[in-house]
């Protein structure tokens, strides 16, 4: 079928109800291509529920769509944080693989671990964090040639003179057929194919759920440049790990890291008049690489910042984003449903 969604809007589905459970990743508005609006998936159905605020908002301010929320959610008993001494032992022990494939044991001791966990696809522009491990890099070598001059002062930040000390750590597959441009190709164009590491995740094959908790220990810190986020799975398992987050600005980002307390920092955006409009007309939000030098700098000199947000993050993912919780939200709205006349 060409358009399957056209044919999936003509079917009729009565005496069956229906719920739709929806993301908004995107500014503007919800996705729409022609006929094929997302507003109109939403007004079919019985039950619109959107997985975030900013998705129930939306929906309700551009299209004026009244929709149910419920958060999306994840295990705190699987992940969870581990001691400093198993940290310690985990960063000693694990194996982790550069840009060539080449296997480094040991080789995360003793260093400041910017990590995150992403499908290496355009939506997540990885090219984002490179660019801002780039700058740190050329701050701390003295390149200032294409650094902004408002921005020079950045050379004196701590993660930048301790530039040595710093290791990125990525959960992706670096030869994602998804991906825009080869990250691999990306880090040795701006020189810090020495920085970025992988965990070994191929997107052929499976990575056991159980090793997972151990990578999001690893981190110091979870830092994603995302474009826009219909909720941020990685982004609250890294809060239930105890990792504080730094995550670019808009869709999801503030009600999950600012909330009911705050246990990351939003990475500004660029603007919505210079963010790009993306596929199905939706607004992508274009990361702040400067801005991400200072929260990330912010985060390297301040362990007792990272322990309180990531203490955090533990306590809202417990009392909020726990599918215990989540699960008996969905059933009290099933429950509403199915006894509508």
């Amino acid at each position: 079928m060409e358009n399957p969604p056209n044919v999936w809007l003509g079917l009729d589905f009565a005496p069956a109800k229906s719920v739709f459970y929806f993301p908004s990743d995107g500014g503007d508005c919800l996705p729409l291509r022609g006929p094929i609006q997302c507003q109109r998936v939403l007004e079919k159905v019985d039950l619109p529920i959107a997985m975030s605020k900013f998705g129930q908002k939306q929906a309700l301010d551009v299209h004026g769509l009244h929709t149910e929320y419920v958060p999306h959610a994840t295990f705190p008993h699987i992940y969870y944080p581990k001691s400093p001494e198993e940290k310690e032992k985990l960063r000693s022990d694990v194996v982790v693989y550069d840009i060539h494939g080449r296997a480094f044991k040991g080789i995360l001791k003793d260093k400041f671990v910017i990590g995150a966990v992403f499908r290496n696809q355009p939506r997540k522009m990885p090219d984002r964090m490179i660019l801002a491990i780039r700058l740190m890099r050329d701050l701390h070598f003295g390149n200032l040639n294409d650094v902004e001059p408002q921005y020079h002062h950045l050379k004196d930040t701590e993660i930048v003179k301790n530039y040595p000390n710093i290791v990125v750590l990525w959960h992706c597959d670096p030869n994602d057929p998804a991906q825009h441009t080869p990250v691999s190709d990306m880090a040795r164009l701006h020189k810090v194919e020495d920085k970025i590491f992988f965990t070994g995740m191929l997107i052929t094959e499976m990575f056991p759920t159980s090793r997972m908790n151990d990578v999001y220990n690893l981190f110091d810190v979870f830092f994603l440049s995302t474009s826009g986020e219909g909720f941020g799975i990685p982004t609250i398992e890294a809060m239930s790990s105890g990792i504080p987050c730094a995550v670019t600005s808009g869709t999801t980002t503030e009600e999950l890291l600012l909330d009911d307390g705050q246990c990351g920092t939003p990475i500004r955006h660029i603007g919505n008049y210079n963010n790009p409009i993306g596929a199905w007309s939706v607004r992508r939000m274009m990361m702040d690489v400067y801005h991400a030098v200072e929260v990330l700098n912010m985060y390297y000199v301040n362990p007792e910042l990272r322990a309180k947000h990531g203490e955090v993050g533990r306590k809202k993912v417990i009392e909020q984003y726990n599918w215990d919780t989540v699960g008996k939200k969905f059933d009290q709205l099933f429950t509403n449903l199915m006894e509508k006349p």
